[in-house]
């Protein structure tokens, strides 16, 4: 699986695939129990390979992110606010601790716990450097 064929669901857990888009909405498969649902077109949903996370010195792909967590060992999401930063100080040092809060690490980290072992991050190309369509955390 690529990473531009995972999609996150506004207020949804989980992370979703697309297997059908009509006028009247879309239908996404979860990649965790393969259940599907019908949502409607104003639903936001979006890309993991759209996705950034905001440093001091410029926006990072999200992409380089969970290549950086795939090396470092898998921590849980429900881990203290304190733990959770350090670890993406561990991964991102520069991060921007004004915009990218520990609710933001748990959604990152409980992403990457799904996917880690469905796509294979060393050989993985981020070719969305840039993009008008970004999610920004």
């Amino acid at each position: 699986m690529k990473l531009n064929e995972i999609n996150y669901i506004k207020n949804r857990p989980g992370l979703y695939t697309i297997v059908a888009d009509d006028k009247g909405g879309i239908t996404a498969q979860s990649i965790i129990d393969d259940s599907r649902i019908k949502i409607t077109n104003n639903v936001e949903l979006g890309k993991l390979s759209t996705m950034t996370v905001c440093t001091a010195s410029g926006d990072i792909m999200l992409e380089d992110v969970f290549k950086e967590m795939s090396r470092h060992i898998t921590i849980h999401a429900k881990e203290n606010d304190q733990f959770l930063k350090e670890y993406f100080k561990s991964l991102i040092p520069d991060y921007d601790t004004k915009l990218f809060y520990p609710s933001h690490m748990r959604k990152i980290i409980s992403w990457f716990n799904i996917i880690k072992d469905r796509v294979d991050f060393d050989s993985s190309t981020n070719t969305t450097t840039t993009s008008t369509n970004t999610n920004r955390y």
